[in-house]
């Protein structure tokens, strides 16, 4: 009878290892780079946010802000991400480590101040990649992620000024996230 109320304890005590589900807020470091056109990499590092809401242990709904300082070679801009996404979590409860996989609608914003010019491009993405979570306990997580995009910076303004039939080129970029997220049930 003792060893079937302490395996019985056993399972209880390791389905509550993780759970995906309910409200959560991540903050984390990130690395990001911009490949350009001309296939020159920039790169630098940054802080986001981001604020998640998991329907159950697999489907969850997020918004994220990532910003970053990126080194060029002539000068620093900065680089701003926003997306709305989903994330998959292939998550069962009995273990404290969860991969995901998650894509995005991303808003992009880059704007580089140079000598006495100011420049700003704005433009849509598609966005992609995967991580894995670690639960430290049932309402902390470590996180760890790599996110690609895709788009078309599709808007420019120069000192302010807007540039009339801007047409940008396709650029990819990358984050790697690394931070934390607390869950609130």
């Amino acid at each position: 009878m003792t060893m079937v109320a302490s395996a019985r304890a056993q399972t209880l005590d390791r389905s509550a290892r993780s759970n995906t589900s309910g409200l959560s807020v991540g903050m984390h470091l990130n690395t990001a780079a911009i490949r350009s056109p001309e296939s020159v990499t920039d790169k630098g590092g940054g802080v986001g946010l981001r604020l998640s809401y998991g329907l159950n242990q697999t489907v969850a709904f997020f918004l994220a802000y990532d910003v970053a300082t990126l080194s060029a070679r002539l000068m620093d801009y900065g680089v701003i991400h926003t997306d709305v996404g989903l994330r998959l979590s292939l998550a069962n409860g009995t273990s404290a480590t969860v991969p995901y996989v998650e894509g995005a609608f991303s808003g992009r914003a880059w704007n580089q101040a140079a000598y006495t010019n100011e420049r700003a491009f704005i433009g849509n993405a598609a966005t992609f990649g995967g991580g894995v979570q670690h639960f430290v306990n049932r309402s902390m997580a470590l996180d760890a992620g790599l996110l690609f995009s895709h788009g078309t910076f599709t808007d420019a303004t120069v000192n302010g000024v807007s540039v009339p039939d801007y047409r940008g080129d396709a650029v990819w970029s990358s984050r790697f996230n690394l931070g934390g997220r607390m869950y609130f049930r």
